[in-house]
């Protein structure tokens, strides 16, 4: 059995980061700098020097909103929304499910938790709108693959 990845401990560069996520490190960058994700320590100060820290979960919030902006043109404020709702606190890989993300009219969108497949079948029924589903449980076994990945090349490598 593999040892689980601790979801919450900064420990990958942006470039893993971008590689995991299946984006840029570019975008990343630009992500981080508008606080999208990649916590860091309060006690250093911007443009010190030091390199930010990624965590597992930093990079679910980034393969998804990588996903959603290049399919859809998601604007960065619902990317928080969706990416808060789907891998957000609460989230654990038991808990991954669905999230039916819909959208009446351009620039509004609603979130809403799907435990399992029915409730995403009720709830596009219920909305009756343009319609994203985001299957929770795949993006975060691709991104934890490539985690492992990473993290198996770096004990290589020392």
């Amino acid at each position: 059995m593999q040892k689980p990845i601790p979801i919450d401990l900064a420990q990958f560069s942006a470039a893993q980061v971008a590689e995991i996520a299946d984006t840029t490190i570019k975008v990343i960058a630009t992500w981080t700098t508008r606080d999208f994700a990649g916590r860091r320590d309060p006690r250093v100060k911007r443009g010190g020097g030091v390199a930010r820290r990624y965590s597992l979960r930093d990079a679910l919030w980034f393969a998804l909103a990588a996903q959603l902006h290049r399919r859809y043109h998601t604007p960065l404020p619902q990317l928080q929304a969706i990416a808060r709702l789907t891998f957000g606190g609460a989230f654990t890989p038991e808990r991954a499910a669905f999230v039916v993300v819909a959208s009446a009219r351009p620039g509004s969108a609603s979130t809403h938790y799907c435990p399992d497949i029915a409730a995403v079948a009720s709830q596009i029924q219920r909305l009756g709108c343009a319609i994203i589903v985001i299957d929770a449980r795949e993006m975060f076994g691709r991104v934890m693959q490539g985690a492992r990945l990473m993290l198996s090349e770096k004990e290589r490598a020392a």
